[in-house]
């Protein structure tokens, strides 16, 4: 969803004044401490205060889903937003055998293999989330896109290129079997500031990535994080988080993440300073001394 800018401020303000009555009513609710959890803290604090009441609020949280998901699905999700997918994969598939008719958490595991490097795992858990009940073809077919940029099957992008629509995959999937066009095509594409919008700028960013072209992509990464209401950690929620973080750890993102700048991008969303304090550093980052990391 693209954001209106003129209503931005509206929205947060809003949305301020639905949290503070919920709080007024249920202090004690689970999604209420999660939703107040960090405010006001630094960004690396705020990470550490969201993990910290996730933990808190397990004992507490409905063996029933809960919004559509149980703690299990709810910290699997947290753990793949925060470069963890490989501890992700455990919790998640502890969630599907709970509630194995639950494309949310299909998707999600689905999502945290190919993270985690099973491509097999990640292939046949997207096959079989795309067979659930009410599984939401507007979410399977950007998978399927993805997967097929992944493999470089030209055929399956032409098709699925079209099928996911939007300006920028309708232009490129005829061109993804001529890099140096799609090269030209992406360039001046991502030249025009009305395609810098967050959701163009995601395929954009894969798109790049696919080209070429880690560079580029890396700079459409960091205007989605600049772009986005998360980036300033006032509310979170996974959709938010979902387009910042998700695409740091798709799998051809790998020659994105071994740039410096990848570093700068991940300190300015807080998880540096997080994975540092907590130990946590996941599957892609590692330390160099006290002070400097690296990730791949």
């Amino acid at each position: 969803m693209n954001i209106p800018t003129d209503r931005v401020s509206e929205w947060r303000e809003k949305a301020q004044q639905a949290y503070e009555e919920t709080r007024r009513l249920a202090p004690d609710h689970p999604m209420v401490l999660l939703l107040g959890a960090g405010i006001g803290l630094g960004r690396d604090d705020y990470w550490l205060e969201k993990e910290r009441v996730l933990q808190q609020v397990h004992a507490d949280w409905d063996a029933a889903f809960f919004m559509g998901m149980d703690w299990d699905m709810y910290y699997g999700t947290f753990l793949i937003l925060s470069g963890r997918a490989r501890e992700a994969v455990v919790i998640l598939e502890r969630a599907r055998q709970k509630h194995p008719l639950a494309f949310g958490i299909a998707f999600a595991l689905a999502s945290a293999y190919d993270y985690s490097g099973n491509i097999q795992a990640y292939r046949e858990e997207l096959e079989r989330a795309a067979t659930l009940p009410n599984a939401p073809q507007s979410v399977i077919a950007p998978f399927a896109l993805y997967d097929a940029l992944v493999d470089n099957n030209l055929q399956a992008i032409h098709s699925l290129a079209e099928e996911v629509g939007g300006v920028i995959n309708r232009e490129m999937g005829p061109l993804a079997g001529n890099k140096p066009a799609l090269r030209v095509a992406l360039k001046r594409a991502w030249s025009d500031p009305a395609n810098r919008t967050v959701i163009d700028s995601i395929w954009i960013a894969e798109w790049f990535v696919y080209a070429g072209e880690p560079e580029l992509a890396l700079e459409a990464l960091n205007t989605i994080v600049d772009a986005y209401p998360y980036s300033s950690a006032k509310i979170w929620t996974y959709t938010e988080a979902g387009m910042t973080h998700r695409p740091l750890w798709w799998s051809p993102m790998r020659e994105v993440r071994r740039l410096p700048g990848f570093k700068d991008l991940v300190r300015k969303l807080g998880l540096a300073g997080y994975w540092r304090k907590s130990g946590n550093w996941g599957d892609f980052c590692r330390p160099v001394g006290e002070e400097d990391f690296e990730c791949s």
